[in-house]
């Protein structure tokens, strides 16, 4: 009995070395393809149109689930603790202004969409992946439509068609969501939440620059963006 003890003891002491020397870590899980989801805090993105304009602020415009006015699409995905690049692509957009716009003496709303001919693609670099998440760097070609509506004449509208580049750097995610991000079979999550950590409202919010554009993807910390403008592509007008 004698003889047992000491051998089980001297197994147990073993084991007990292994664990000091080479602890278990948590298992990180992957992240698969999937969806993020947000929304723009109210007034907080601010757009500098420039000329006459100058900066006009926008809310969100809910598009759903929840109050989403942004959804990322992530194309592809990493294994189980891994880092690389993931496609992502800027699939849904949707901001209006907070008040009408004074223009020559007439007033405009303005709204801010996709623009549906060119894809709004773009890389999320993930720099670190844990059994709770990690960091991660962006950036996305974003491609819009400015639509003006004259107040009380829908038919007098105007187009512009703009585009600029959003990245971030350092970026938290998580492989859990908030409370109450709004859970959507049709968006599954893919086992990541961009900037969960740094959220602030019913789900994670978007808290733009102030100028020249609004962090429209964090895509994007607490999703802070820092907008690189490309320039007006064209100009149309409808009566």
């Amino acid at each position: 009995m004698r003889g047992f003890t000491a051998k089980k003891t001297g197994f147990l002491t073993t084991i007990l070395l292994l664990i000091i020397l080479f602890p278990v870590r948590g298992m990180a899980m992957p992240i698969d393809p999937g969806f993020d989801l947000f929304s723009t805090p109210d007034g907080s993105a601010i757009i500098d149109l420039g000329g006459i304009l100058g900066v006009v602020p926008f809310e969100s415009d809910p598009i759903g689930p929840g109050n989403t006015d942004t959804i990322v699409e992530r194309l592809t995905g990493l294994p189980d603790g891994g880092t690389g690049t993931i496609e992502i692509e800027l699939v849904a957009l949707s901001l209006q202004s907070v008040d009408p716009v004074g223009v020559g003496g007439v007033f405009f709303d303005i709204d801010i969409i996709l623009d549906d001919t060119a894809p709004s693609l773009g890389q999320i670099n993930i720099l670190t992946h844990d059994s709770t998440g990690g960091t991660y760097n962006s950036f996305i070609d974003i491609f819009v439509e400015i639509i003006f509506t004259e107040v009380g004449n829908p038919l007098n509208m105007i187009t512009n068609l703009f585009d600029f580049t959003a990245t971030t750097t350092g970026s938290r995610w998580s492989h859990t969501p908030s409370p109450d991000y709004p859970v959507d079979p049709s968006y599954p999550s893919g086992n990541f939440y961009a900037g969960i950590l740094d959220q602030t409202g019913p789900h994670r919010t978007l808290v733009p620059s102030v100028i020249p554009l609004p962090a429209a993807f964090p895509l994007f910390a607490g999703a802070l963006f820092l907008m690189g403008l490309r320039g007006w592509r064209r100009k149309q007008t409808a009566s």
